[in-house]
């Protein structure tokens, strides 16, 4: 009994997955931005999917996705709901007719392949999918710590482990440390001449993030397979370093394992090229950009108004309204000339709230 138990017990010490089954996954993320706050509007969008994934040889694996269903969220949660985005799902679900190709072995992902129009953003779309198999089991270790690669980048997580005594079954959570990457999936812009402010590094960062998933895996004969997994993440940002942050990002998804079947027949697939890897590829950032319509035209005396009343509200506390006036600094700060922002730093610099 012994034997078969530690036989058990090195199986799962590896996720992976028969190169000769097929397995079909339910898939639903979403995404919700707003202050996390009760009665205020919200935004968001929600894809759901069917996941099928169906082996090519021992370490390769072709990923399909069908099914494909995008919901977008803008109004106050509780008193508004989701609604479809028929072509939004339309224009995604051209690109993942073609089969994506993965490396996938002991519970890690090692290349992403495709067809070559498969653009960057849908492919970090199957690199989210894809991110529930990255995943590293030690079973002589309950709780442990180890660097691996993520959609993140390269950072620190720390493992729990449990097993459930009737059903063998093992619950894995796992808490990625985005503080401590060694390589980190981020993009900074507008440093270039930034001053290095000691007070405002002991504040703290004005992003403060948090990520968790919790898997649950049962043990077969090639190893560890996943059954179903859930993830959260947070994201709390704040441009003046307020404990607690004044707005939200928070991301959940999960995957349910529906059913594995012997594969029928190969897999046609035609060229494809590398992708990278787990880790999320950066396009075009400025189309992410929001966007308030406002004339730009004078720049520098609309922008000088808005930072001294910008300071002037929230020197005391948050003022949630004034959430609007900070995107219409930026976007007043993108089309100013160098000149301009000079003639800010020589009215500013005097006073410290304003700078």
């Amino acid at each position: 009994m012994r034997g078969l138990l530690l036989c058990c017990f090195l199986a799962l010490a590896k996720l992976s997955l028969n190169p000769k089954k097929t397995y079909e996954y339910r898939y639903e993320g979403v995404v919700n931005f707003g202050l996390g706050m009760p009665n205020l509007a919200e935004s968001g969008v929600r894809m759901t999917c069917k996941v099928n994934i169906t082996g090519v040889s021992a370490q390769t694996f072709v990923l399909k996705i069908s099914n494909l269903a995008f919901a977008e969220f803008n109004g106050v949660p509780g008193k508004n709901s989701f609604t479809a985005s028929p072509k939004l799902s339309q224009r995604i679900a051209a690109q993942l007719v073609k089969p994506i190709m993965f490396d996938y072995a002991s519970g890690h992902i090692s290349d992403i392949r495709a067809s070559a129009d498969v653009s960057d953003t849908v492919v970090n779309i199957v690199r989210g999918i894809l991110g529930f198999f990255q995943v590293t089991v030690k079973t002589t270790q309950r709780i442990y710590e180890l660097e691996e690669v993520s959609i993140h980048g390269k950072c620190q997580s720390s493992y729990a482990t449990e097993e459930n005594k009737e059903t063998k079954d093992m619950t894995i959570t796992q808490v990625v440390d985005l503080s401590n990457c060694r390589e980190k999936a981020a993009v900074y812009r507008g440093m270039a001449t930034a001053v290095l402010d000691h007070v405002a590094k002991q504040r703290g960062e004005s992003v403060v993030s948090s990520v968790r998933y919790v898997y649950t895996v049962k043990p077969t004969a090639e190893g560890g397979l996943i059954t179903k997994a859930h993830g959260l993440e947070r994201q709390y940002f704040t441009p003046f370093n307020v404990k607690g942050g004044t707005f939200k990002m928070q991301a959940t998804k999960d995957i349910v394992l529906l059913s594995e079947s012997d594969t029928e027949r190969a897999v046609m697939f035609g060229p494809v090229e590398s992708k990278g890897n787990l880790v999320y590829k950066f396009v075009d950032s400025k189309v992410n950009i929001p966007v308030l319509m406002q004339n730009l035209d004078d720049p520098v005396p609309k922008a000088i108004a808005l930072i001294k009343r910008l300071a002037d509200v929230n020197s005391y506390q948050i003022d949630v309204a004034t959430s609007d006036d900070t995107l219409k600094v930026y976007q007043l700060l993108r089309v100013m000339p160098y000149e301009g922002l000079e003639q800010m730093w020589r009215q500013f610099k005097g006073n410290e709230e304003y700078r």
